[in-house]
Order: C-alpha cells, then structure tokens, then sequence
C-alpha cells in the first residue's frame, strides 16, 4: 500500500520514508548500485523478449520464403498447409534452401525425401546455419530427417506408407516435408505409363491429405520434379516452374527464370531469377 503523499501515477517517497532517512538508517551506496544494475538487466532482457516476439511473427507472416524473386511471384511466400510442386532445371536443388529456411524461420525439423541424390548438407551449412561453428553446423543439420529412394516402388512406399508413420512420432516434431525427385524414379523401359500415372497419383493425394491435415503439426509440403506432371499439377494448391531462357550463342548459358503456373492470385508472370 503507498504511504503518505504516493500516488500510482508517480509514487514518491515522503519525509521519513526514505531508506536511511530513519534515526540508525544508513544508505548502502554498493547495495543501491547492484539493485539498479539488476533492474537494468531486467529491463533490457524484458525489451529483448518483446522485441523477438514480434520479429518472428513478422517472418513467419510471409511464409516459406525462397529467398530469391520468386517471393514476388507468391507476395511473400509459400503459404502454410499447402501442397506446393515445383519442376524443371534446378527445381530439385532448390529444395535444399526451402528445406533450410523452414526450419531456421519455423522451427522444428524437416523430412527431406530424396530420389534424386539433391540432397547437399554442404551447401545447407554454409549458406544457412546460423552459425559456422561445427557444433551450430551439426545441430542444424540433425533438423532434417533425410531418406533416399532409388526405385518408384521405394518412393510410393515412403511417401505413402512411412512417411505418416515419421510424422505420427511426437519426438520427431516435424513440421515441413520436402520430396525431391518426383521423376528421377520412372523410366519408359521398365514403367508403362499407366504405372507411372497410378503411382503419381497415388503419391499427389498421400502428399495432399498430409498437407491439409490440421493436427499434425506438418506447416508446409513441397514436391519437386525435373520434368512437369499433370497429376501433381492437379492436386496442388501452388506450381512453379524453373527454365531458362533461350541460349542468344553456344557461349551463353541462358537467363534462369521461373513462372508461376498455378496459384490463388491468378498472377502467372515470370521473373529472372
């Protein structure tokens, strides 16, 4: 309870209330000086908390981001409980730096289904963890659960089968799933392309209801492929497809580019990467 003349909107100390003030009281100047540097510690870290609480909101706001003018195609960037595909040159490789942004912006970890060998742990570490330290370095890349598929059978199987069961595990906390190589795995030789239709589909929709899935923690499902599929085209919410321009001379290598072919704000332009 505030004495004498206090007030809650500028509380003050009267005559004889004043530490030291009293007959027998004295004022400890060392005492007084750790009190205020522990406030000041306490303000300062009180500022700190605020201000994360609202930077991160404000990345997480924009989605899974690529880091590149794609994000203007999107206007911003992926967005959670989607299915997103992206196909054509490259389109493989750029999971690694969607896989590495979901998990530093995120949180969480990251199944990374590979079935094109484009998995580089390398590339993950050197451009996104926060740190290069070799201890910051591991514990980044521990985030990812990595699983490879070298047949069509082994992919349907992890992408239909297994890969609910991973997500299922509380411990495992996985919060993005990325599944590189859609195409890698079929051939004519040995898949008729009815097969390869069936088992496409049967990967689209498994990748889909995983998306859509309110409870299982999973924000974002991406899928990537060096060749285009109309049945993934179908069941996902956003597709993207990376090319390059038209060689001008054997010398030049093309302008990269990516347009985006299916998407909620109907706005199918392309941009140089």
């Amino acid at each position: 309870m505030l004495k004498g003349n206090k007030t809650c909107a500028n509380a003050f100390y009267t005559d004889g209330d004043y530490p030291g003030s009293r007959e027998g009281d004295t004022i400890d100047g060392t005492r007084i000086r750790r009190v205020a540097n522990q406030m000041s510690q306490l303000l300062r870290r009180r500022q700190q908390l605020l201000t994360s609480s609202f930077i991160k909101p404000a990345l997480q706001l924009r989605g899974l981001t690529f880091g590149n003018r794609i994000d203007e195609l999107l206007c911003g960037g992926l967005i959670p409980k989607t299915l997103a595909f992206l196909y054509g040159e490259n389109a493989n490789l750029m999971l690694n730096t969607l896989c590495s942004n979901a998990i530093r912006i995120f949180g969480g970890k990251a199944m990374f289904i590979d079935a094109a060998n484009s998995f580089d742990p390398y590339f993950i570490v050197q451009n996104y963890s926060r740190s290069k330290s070799e201890k910051d370095a591991k514990r980044f890349i521990e985030a990812i659960m990595v699983s490879r598929a070298f047949t069509c059978y082994q992919l349907r199987e992890l992408v239909t089968s297994k890969l609910e069961d991973e997500i299922s595990k509380e411990e495992n906390q996985i919060t993005s799933v990325f599944v590189s190589g859609i195409s890698s795995v079929f051939n004519e030789q040995d898949n008729t392309q009815i097969e390869i239709t069936r088992i496409e589909l049967l990967m689209a929709q498994a990748l889909r209801e995983i998306a859509l899935n309110k409870n299982n923690g999973v924000l974002f499902v991406v899928a990537s492929s060096n060749a285009s599929s109309t049945t993934f085209a179908m069941k996902s919410d956003t597709v993207i497809k990376l090319f390059h321009d038209e060689k001008k001379n054997k010398r030049e290598s093309g302008t990269e580019k990516a347009i985006l072919m299916k998407h909620y704000t109907g706005c199918f332009k392309t941009v140089n990467l």
